[in-house]
């Protein structure tokens, strides 16, 4: 099952001009990898699905631009994507007999490349497709990535999308969901509907962040002396400040357990968060800070180095926010985009002016 021939989307469309009688007509969207290797011993004819995988995330991110100073705080909306830093290491499999990889190590350019060969099989695909499926996890991430996908060519299916959402990886709810797959339609789902508004008004705050972070604390890490590669994230900005609190470092272990079970002030029920981050970003935040240089790892331990240490002392005391994941939870449960924008504008204005005085 798993022996597959490895080729590019071009040399592949290649075979399929060459042998139309081979064409796939249904397609399964999954977040990863995982999920098909467990699905194939669940689906019988597995192997006469295009699999297309979404990494959970998606796969294209909001273009960040580049701003000045005098441009903070920035409200605006996102005017264009590009891939995702990172794409999953396998996107598409046809059959028992092709996979579509990506590698680590391509470049933007690559990337792209890569999404366009995928989006043109899948246009050109779409029309002939009999049955088309998504089977992610019922959350923001999992509904947004499949959906984000699904943009790019569902004008052109014939058929409606059907729904099967994956509420846990045991066998026989597996096979329980698969039998059930077309009582659920995609874009007849209330739950779908509702939680592709609260991605949006996620992503969108999420985007607003990066480009007001890169900007604002992106000027504080190159003062402290370390390179500014990225924008700092909301959830990293907050490990900081909880580490800011346990100078002689915490464990990995128990730094994750404090992420996965972040209470706040205590003013918002635990049952309205999934903590700082999820499962699946608690280790790439920790990777992320370690790479920016703001954290070290000491006698097994995490802790702030000495230029995380001088970036907290330039943060206005009201920056670190630790109800920020409730509130973000609860703008995006409501659709509340406006509150969303205006928590940003105060946030970075009044870190801004923070800043000027410090100088």
């Amino acid at each position: 099952m798993w022996e597959f021939e490895i080729c590019t989307f071009t040399q592949y469309a290649a075979k399929l001009r060459k042998n139309k009688r081979n064409r796939i007509m249904k397609l399964l969207i999954l977040e990863k990898l995982a999920a098909y290797k467990e699905l194939v011993g669940v689906i019988p004819d597995i192997d006469v699905y295009d699999v297309v995988f979404t990494h959970g995330i998606g796969l294209w991110r909001y273009k960040l631009p580049r701003l000045c100073e005098i441009s903070i705080p920035f409200d605006g909306v996102p005017q264009g994507v590009c891939p995702q830093s990172m794409l999953p290491p396998v996107m598409f499999i046809r059959g028992s007999g092709v996979m579509l990889r990506s590698c680590s190590s391509d470049t933007e350019i690559e990337r792209n490349v890569l999404l366009d060969g995928l989006v043109g099989l899948l246009r050109a695909s779409a029309p002939m497709y009999e049955e088309v499926i998504v089977a992610v996890e019922p959350d923001r991430v999992g509904v947004g990535g499949a959906n984000q996908l699904l943009d790019a060519f569902k004008e052109r299916l014939t058929v409606k999308v059907k729904y099967a959402p994956i509420l846990s990886h045991e066998r026989g709810s597996l096979m329980k969901v698969w039998s059930n797959r077309g009582d659920v339609l995609w874009g007849e789902s209330p739950s779908v509907e509702s939680l592709l508004q609260q991605n949006d008004v996620k992503r969108l705050f999420d985007y607003r962040w990066s480009v007001n972070s890169f900007s604002v604390f992106g000027a504080m890490m190159k003062s402290v002396g370390v390179p500014a590669k990225r924008a700092l994230s909301k959830f990293e900005l907050m490990v900081l400040c909880i580490l800011a609190n346990h100078r002689s470092g915490v464990k990995q272990g128990a730094l994750i357990k404090i992420m996965c079970n972040w209470g706040g002030t205590g003013k918002y029920s635990i049952d309205d968060c999934a903590g700082i981050g999820t499962p699946k970003s608690y280790a790439p935040i920790l990777r992320s800070l370690l790479d920016h240089g703001l954290i070290h790892e000491r006698s097994e331990r995490l802790a702030l180095s000495s230029a995380g240490l001088s970036f907290i002392e330039k943060l206005h005391p009201k920056t670190f926010d630790p109800d920020l994941p409730f509130r973000l939870n609860m703008w995006a449960k409501a659709g509340d985009v406006d509150s969303s924008a205006k928590y940003l504008r105060k946030l970075f204005s009044r870190q801004l002016r923070f800043q000027s005085a410090q100088k």
